[in-house]
């Protein structure tokens, strides 16, 4: 060894900075870091050309001709769909999907974002590709039920997981044709019309007091106007896996459908309720210095539907209503005295929409 090769001085550290060793800085100490160097020759390793470099056996170069790729767009016309579906999860995938409520199945969902507080869907926000959980809009069956106050309780859905048919997911500037809410995205959820008469029921439980019910019927009665509909809910509870997260939640939902046909013509009534309200105790939902927080909500909603489609001609109307009262406690047992009381919200909406279209010209579908 050379005796006059030169000796490396440590590395030392002693300014306080941003980084993980900084906190050594602060105690006054140096860190000396060492490193080895190991390095590994490619000359050893043996030499095979690349899949995709080899060449012919013949020493002639592979020539692979491919198909023509036909590219072609238009504009959408008001009998197309005007908001692209990028992700659905059928019926099928539910029933596998080992989730037993809502937010917990949104996860699935491509492109989605779900941040949740306390478990069993007791709360959750919702985002879509990057925006925020208020640039987000919930639908039952094509009806806007999103929370206008605050996008934490948009979830606050009274439809059961065994009541979804499909769950469809919209982003982009094509979900803006469903309102000025959807700036990221929407996801509208298609609860199920049942073609026969049929009913069911499920319990399950668990640790920590755990209980979950739910029951279902459905009907279908054809006729003139055959009718078709759903109605049932489910009730889940817990005693907390820590202090202050104890919860209950109650569901009630129906849907009922009308639908005449006579030749090209075609009317669809459709009628939906659905009632929630939930009780939980809130450990450091919004700020870790208040763990005794709590907060109970109710909401009530409904709409009705009527579409008449005959040939070039679709005629849509809905009018629908949501109530929602939230009431939160910032200290759920003992208050202190400047405490001077609860914050309740109550928050109303009503609306109605009325769409109409023509085809004027064929579609190149038609000209298939």
């Amino acid at each position: 060894m050379n005796k006059h090769s030169r000796k490396r001085a440590p590395i030392c550290f002693k300014r306080w900075k941003r980084t993980p060793w900084a906190a050594f800085a602060s105690m006054g100490k140096i860190i000396k870091i060492g490193v080895l160097c190991v390095t590994y020759s490619l000359l050893v390793m043996k030499s095979q050309p690349l899949l995709g470099q080899s060449a012919a056996k013949n020493g002639k170069d592979t020539i692979r001709d491919l198909e023509e790729l036909i590219i072609s767009t238009e504009r959408p016309t008001p009998f197309q769909p005007l908001v692209r579906v990028i992700a659905v999860i059928q019926q099928q995938e539910i029933e596998r999907a080992a989730v037993r409520n809502l937010p917990d199945l949104l996860r699935y969902l491509q492109g989605t974002d779900l941040r949740s507080r306390g478990g069993e869907g007791v709360q959750a926000d919702l985002s879509i590709l990057g925006g925020t959980f208020d640039q987000t809009m919930v639908m039952i069956n094509g009806i806007n039920f999103t929370d206008p106050q605050t996008g934490h309780h948009s979830l606050n859905i009274p439809v059961e997981i065994s009541q979804i048919e499909r769950v469809e997911i919209l982003q982009g500037p094509g979900a803006w044709s469903e309102g000025s809410v959807a700036y990221a995205g929407a996801i509208n959820i298609i609860t199920k019309r049942p073609k026969k008469i049929s009913a069911g029921a499920s319990v399950s439980g668990g640790s920590y007091g755990f209980f979950k019910g739910e029951a279902n019927l459905g009907f279908a009665s054809p006729g003139r106007w055959s009718v078709s509909g759903t109605g049932g809910g489910g009730y889940s509870s817990s005693d907390g896996y820590t202090a202050n997260t104890d919860f209950s939640i109650l569901n009630l939902y129906t849907n009922v459908s009308f639908v005449r046909k006579t030749g090209s013509r075609e009317h669809t009534i459709t009628l939906q309720a659905g009632y929630q309200h939930k009780a939980f105790g809130a450990n450091s939902f919004y700020t870790i210095a208040y763990p005794e927080q709590f907060e109970e909500t109710r909401l009530f909603l409904s709409s009705l539907q009527y579409q008449y489609q005959s040939g070039r001609l679709q005629i849509k109307a809905s009018a629908y209503q949501r109530r929602f009262f939230d009431r939160f406690e910032l200290f759920r047992y003992e208050a202190p005295s400047w405490y001077t009381g609860h914050n309740y919200h109550q928050n109303d909406i009503a609306g109605i929409n009325v769409q109409a279209a023509y085809k004027w010209g064929r579609s190149p579908e038609d000209c298939i």
